[in-house]
């Protein structure tokens, strides 16, 4: 059985890898470790977020020295202004989306996917800008929401802004599914 090297410990991406490696009958181990990758909480756009990814998975692989392949898994923020019939719209779009990352040891190519992004509240993603990002905008949907009685789980908002249709560990297997699959 070959050993992939995940660089992270979050539930969810734990999870989804898990998931992943099931749906792909792959003879594959998932072993999560912790990694820095070397850009904010919540990075914005996705260059800043493939890095993430990038150095998570390089990091992994470096963790686990019987490792094949390191995953690496970044959600971030996109932003954008739409363009519709010839104008453009007046309000920034913000789209949570995750970039994967999978790096091999024997020095192929890096293969990426994205996942399906659920559009963040404007004013969730701006208050935690203006803090530093001392909290997601994840954190803050759910503090918004606990406050009108509602428990929201910070690190899938998804869940809740998609009324319970769309779960964070759902999104991101189907990204690391479509990396696996690229290494068949």
């Amino acid at each position: 059985m070959k050993t992939i090297a995940l660089g992270t410990t979050s539930k969810h991406k734990v999870r989804a890898a898990e998931s992943a490696v099931a749906r792909a009958g792959a003879p594959l181990e998932i072993r999560a470790v912790k990694t820095a990758s070397g850009v904010p909480e919540q990075p914005v756009g996705l260059d800043q977020t493939a890095t993430g990814a990038v150095n998570r998975a390089r990091a992994a692989l470096g963790a686990v020295p019987e490792a094949v392949y390191g995953l690496g898994v970044e959600s971030g923020i996109l932003v954008f202004k739409p363009h519709v019939a010839e104008a453009v719209a007046e309000e920034l779009a913000y789209v949570d989306l995750a970039v994967v990352a999978m790096v091999s040891r024997a020095g192929a190519p890096t293969a990426y996917a994205t996942s399906v992004g659920v559009q963040f509240p404007k004013d969730a993603v701006e208050r935690s800008w203006a803090m530093g990002q001392a909290k997601t905008a994840g954190d803050l949907i759910a503090e918004d929401a606990a406050r009108r009685g509602v428990p929201v789980d910070g690190t899938d908002p998804h869940d809740y802004l998609t009324g319970g249709k769309v779960k964070r560990n759902e999104l991101l297997e189907q990204a690391i599914f479509a990396v696996l699959a690229e290494r068949k």
